[in-house]
This record gives structure tokens, sequence and C-alpha cells, in this order.
């Protein structure tokens, strides 16, 4: 393949590549704007309904490792279509859903194609650019997720407040059709000349521990259990953890090979990624219900208000990119974690005090840090990584965003529950002159603060003193 430099169609093969990943960050911010709405049609709890965002990430967690292990076996721009594909006809299937399960069973096949549109991409970007432009070609991608997850809660709040939730998955179909010809009309840009075609090998038992420990975690948290049963949710999550590490270091083709991340010296980053996406999932999922329930926002007016983070997000990405290849991924890293994590702050506490403009206040923080530690941690990664198992970094680099992702949702969302429902009924907070919302958001945002702040301890000790 050609240099960027040398080859006039790879601007034009990148636009394909960052439609598909714009339709992918829509895959979630789109979707949670319905939630609300969602909610009350089906008549259950927040918690409930997030059981669809839930199903979604856990599909790209479980997924997005074989994945990459089967693109580079096979093809990546192949198994890309292929997710494309999936993801289309799942959000039709999520759109027609007449009960709650057929959504959830819909929202998690489309994680599934998403999970190919999330890791391919950047392995894809990655094989096109020379490594002093990785990190601007990295922003890039960030300011396309960002976009995706900008688009997501001003239009979704007018799809819904016009059409309905519907037509959020509907929606979703359609733009899943569009990034797949995108991708097809130039295809030839993507050829894998140095593919050789070699036998698949899966880690299943690694998958199916990795599977019990993320669903009983989500279980214990969100789902319509207590007492007991929720006790051994948590003691099989803890187990199903340490026998997932056992079971890792034992297998020839591990799912995560944990001696490979050591070797190239990225597992804390793969821990900062979590931590990071954690903080990330929180702002997604718990916003739109406080801005509904706490500040009485419309949902074309909550969506315009999220949008505004997102915004941010996809100006700050490219010059992000800029930065990292100026001053370096360790810095960037530490100013991108330290941003995300004041951010929380100001969302746990601005709101009490300024209602929606304490809310922006924080969201403008949020997300340009979350675009300049995207850049660096991508960066930082895929730098050290062979070209012939990019496709396998690249997965495993974001199955750790997505199981964090998973953590966020699960405790961003039950924190949310709890706190409203307690607050609701407490003599105490009825004499005040705030609204249980209110508290729902400030103990959401604190648990985000708190992984900020073991985020920033990680990068100090493992990341900043780390010789280059």
């Amino acid at each position: 393949m050609r240099s960027p430099e040398s080859s006039p169609g790879v601007f034009r093969a990148m636009l394909a590549l960052i439609l598909a990943t714009v339709v992918a960050g829509l895959g979630t911010s789109i979707a949670n704007v319905a939630l609300p709405d969602a909610a009350e049609y089906f008549g259950v709890q927040s918690s409930h309904v997030q059981w669809s965002t839930m199903a979604y990430l856990l599909a790209v967690a479980l997924l997005i490792v074989p994945i990459g292990k089967i693109a580079d076996a096979i093809g990546r721009v192949r198994v890309l279509l292929d997710g494309i594909a999936l993801f289309s006809v799942a959000a039709l299937v999520a759109g027609a859903a007449s009960s709650l399960t057929v959504l959830i069973v819909g929202r998690a096949f489309q994680g599934a194609g998403g999970a190919a549109m999330t890791a391919l991409t950047v392995a894809l970007i990655r094989q096109s650019v020379p490594a002093h432009q990785v990190g601007r070609a990295m922003g890039t991608m960030g300011s396309s997720m960002a976009a995706g997850m900008a688009l997501g809660p001003a239009f979704g709040g007018f799809l819904v407040s016009q059409y309905g939730w519907r037509a959020v998955f509907f929606t979703m179909a359609v733009l899943g059709l569009l990034s797949g010809l995108g991708v097809l009309a130039d295809i030839a840009r993507f050829r894998e000349p140095g593919l050789v075609r070699k036998p698949i090998r899966m880690d299943w038992a690694g998958l199916a521990l990795l599977g019990i420990t993320a669903g009983a975690y989500a279980m214990a948290l969100t789902g319509p259990v207590s007492g007991p049963l929720r006790v051994v949710l948590l003691v099989l999550t803890v187990g199903g953890a340490v026998a997932f590490v056992i079971v890792e270091r034992a297998v020839v083709e591990p799912l995560i090979d944990f001696r490979e991340l050591v070797d190239l010296k990225v597992l804390p980053e793969f821990g900062l990624a979590l931590l990071g996406s954690l903080i990330m999932m929180v702002f997604t999922v718990v916003p739109p219900f406080f801005l509904v329930e706490g500040l009485d926002l419309t949902s074309s007016s909550m969506g315009l208000v999220m949008a505004i983070a997102p915004v941010l997000g996809m100006l700050a990405g490219v010059p992000a990119g800029g930065l990292v290849d100026r001053f370096g991924s360790k810095r960037v890293t530490g100013v991108g974690l330290g941003l995300m994590t004041l951010a929380s702050v100001f969302l746990a506490t601005l709101p009490l005090v300024w209602a929606v403009v304490g809310f922006v206040c924080g969201a403008v923080f949020l997300t340009p840090g979350n675009q300049l530690f995207m850049a660096a941690n991508n960066t930082s990664v895929m730098r050290r990584a062979p070209s012939q198992h990019q496709g396998r970094i690249a997965g495993m680099l974001n199955l750790s965003r997505n199981l964090g992702s998973v953590a966020g949702t699960a405790t961003g969302s039950v924190v949310y529950d709890v706190v409203v429902s307690r607050a609701a009924s407490s003599a105490a907070v009825s004499e005040t002159v705030l609204d249980p919302p209110f508290f729902g958001q400030l103990a959401a945002f604190s648990s985000s603060a708190a992984a900020g702040a073991i985020a920033l301890i990680l990068w100090a000790v493992f990341v900043r003193r780390r010789a280059t």
C-alpha cells in the first residue's frame, strides 16, 4: 500500500473509516437519549431499560478481541463490512421491538457489529499512516467518535420529540448502511497485500469466563436481584476475574495476552483506558435522566445540552493528536486525566447551584480532556504494537475500554437510581430546596471523580516515571 504522502485517495479512504467511526459513536449516544421514553413505554425503571445499553456494551466487550483475531486472519476490511451489515440489521430489530426483551436482544447483536466498527477502523488507519503522524491520525479518529457522540444527543432528542424513540434505531440502520457503502466505494485503498490466511484459534474458556464475570457484575448492580443472590453474583464476579487471569496466563492463544502487554510495556495504559471509559460512560447514561427528571427539560432540549460536550470534544480531537506528536503521550495522558477528574467534580457539584449552567461548565472540561487522553493513550499503545498484531492489540485496547463502559453503565445507573429513590423517601431531603435527582447526580459523578483520582495515581506511578 502506498503511503499517505504518495496516494491521493488516502484522505478519501480515511473519510470512509471516519464515517464508520461516527456511526459507531452514535450506537451508544443516540440510543441513550431514547431510553427515558423507552422506559416509560415499557413501564420499567431506568436501571432496567439501561440493560439495552448494557447488552450493547457486553457484546462489544466479549467480541472485540475475537473479531480482531478473525480480522488479522481473514482480512480487516471484510470483517468490518460484515460488522457494519450486522449493526444495521440489528438496529432495525431494536427499532421494531415489541418488548424490552426484544430491544435488549437487538442491541446485543448491534453491539457485535459495533465491535468490528470500533476496533478495525483504528487498525486500518494505523496501517495507512507513517509512524510520525500516528498521534494526529488517532486524534482524527477520536474527533470522529466525538462527532458521533455529539450528533447523538441533539439529533436523537429531535427524533424522539418528533417521531418517538423507535425512530432513533431506524435512523442508526440507515446511517450504518451509508457507512458500509462508503467503505465499499474505497475498498481498493485498504487491500492487505501482506495478509496470510491462517487458522483461527479462539480462547473459548477465557471468553466464557469474561462473559460470566462481566455479566455477573452487571446483573448484581442493575438486575432485578436482591439480598443473598446479589452477594452471590458479586462473589462470582471476583472469582470469575481471578479465574480469567489464571486461564489467560496458561492458554497458548489467550483472549488477553498479559505477557505480551507486559513485554510491550502497555499494561498500565490498558488500566487507564478502562477507568477513562468508566468516567465517560457515567456522563453518557446519567445526565439524560437528570436533565429530564431534575431540571424538567424536554427531550429536544436535553439533547441539545448533552451535545455541547461532544461538540467540544470533536473540535479538540485533531489538536489533541498534534499535541501528542509534539509533547509526547505521557504528558498529554496526565493532562487529559486531570481535566476529566476535575470535570467530574464540577458535574457533581455545580448543578446543585447553577442548574443547567453548572452542568455545562462541567461538560466543557470533560470531553476535551477525554480527547487528549484518548489520543495519547491510543498512540502510546499502537506505536508499540507489531504490525502483524495490530488488529489484536487494537481489539484488546478496546476491550479494556468496553469493560470500563460496562462498569460505568452499571455503577452510574444503579448509584443514581438508589440515591434518587432514597432521597425521595427521606424526610430530611424533603425539607431542602433540591429535588431527589440532584442528589443522584451528585452521587454518580462523585463515583466517576473517584475513578479519575485512581487513574491519576496509576499514571503518576506507572506511566510518568517510565523510561521512554
